[in-house]
């Protein structure tokens, strides 16, 4: 064979990898999705719904640590409804964080209970 053939066909190989792993990816989140839909579709209370979607999102993303908060617009409060991997410093740094952007009086704001 020569260069120039073995030059293509490496080239070709490259794509074919490149795009199995790409297909692969697509696979595992629609796998993803499928599950949450499942899961929603069977749980009854949004805590189980929102721990479902965290664990599935952080398996997706790779994540260590992670928390899915609910806003209450008219109360102007936030409430975290699922979290892992967070010890109850990174709790309070993350309430002392957010709460000031739902808050009336940021200043005054309590930090959303965790």
């Amino acid at each position: 064979m020569n260069k120039r053939r073995v030059d293509q066909l490496k080239k070709r190989l490259r794509e074919a990898t490149r795009l199995r792993r790409e297909l692969e990816r697509r696979m595992y989140h629609l796998k993803t999705l499928y599950d949450l839909s499942r899961d929603i579709g069977s749980a009854t209370d949004i805590p189980s719904i929102m721990n479902s979607l965290l664990l599935m999102v952080m398996g997706t993303l790779g994540a260590e640590r992670g928390v899915v908060v609910l806003s209450d617009a008219r109360e102007h409060r936030i409430t975290a409804v699922a979290h892992r991997g967070l010890d109850d410093h990174a709790q309070l740094v993350l309430a002392a964080a957010l709460t000031p952007m739902f808050s009336r009086n940021p200043g005054k704001a309590t930090p959303p209970p965790f």
